[in-house]
């Protein structure tokens, strides 16, 4: 079942459970990959800019791969506001995080800034962990991510949360991982 069909067959309550983006999240998060190009410009390594494999519109947070040292003098100016001193505060890593604002101050979506390799893998993972629960979106971008070749870790409570909740959406491309139970989303992680 592919990311639209989970989507036309979920209720608005289920999807938003599930931190599925409805056309304004997308809309914004399409404006904050914008405003990050726009603002980092030439210091974006070739192909420095990632997202979900699900589309800009999923992503929750951008990786922003950039050459040289991150400029936080400019993304200060431009308007967007650290997110390191609130993660710290929260007991989460500091991982050079942003919310990227528009020019009235909204915010529009996340990146963050660094120059190291991008793991998509890893930062679903991550993001799920951190949160404490495997949603729907988790499912679909591992899926996705799995579907496209990459690396996974051997075991992971997450990857046998989203496996369970895979298969009850009857597809296979995490079932290395299943528990052999089915599981609806949001999971919530032991």
């Amino acid at each position: 079942m592919s990311a639209d069909e989970v989507v036309a067959a979920s209720s608005a309550a289920h999807l938003r459970r599930n931190r599925v983006p409805d056309p304004r999240d997308r809309a914004d998060r399409e404006a904050a990959a914008e405003r990050v190009r726009a603002v980092l410009g030439a210091r974006l390594a070739a192909g420095g800019l990632a997202g979900s494999p699900l589309g800009t519109g999923w992503t929750t947070t951008f990786q922003a791969r950039v050459t040289g040292p991150v400029p936080v003098g400019e993304l200060a100016a431009a308007g967007w506001l650290p997110l390191d001193g609130i993660r710290r505060r929260l007991g989460l890593a500091a991982d050079g995080r942003w919310a990227v604002t528009d020019a009235a101050g909204r915010v529009l979506g996340a990146v963050r800034v660094g120059s190291g390799a991008n793991d998509p893998v890893s930062d679903v993972l991550v993001r799920a962990r951190e949160r404490g629960e495997v949603t729907l979106v988790d499912v679909l971008e591992l899926a996705a991510l799995r579907r496209d070749g990459h690396a996974f870790p051997d075991a992971s409570s997450v990857l046998t949360a989203a496996a369970d909740v895979e298969t009850g959406l009857g597809r296979r491309d995490l079932v290395r991982w299943a528990s052999g139970r089915r599981a609806d989303p949001p999971v919530r992680l032991p």
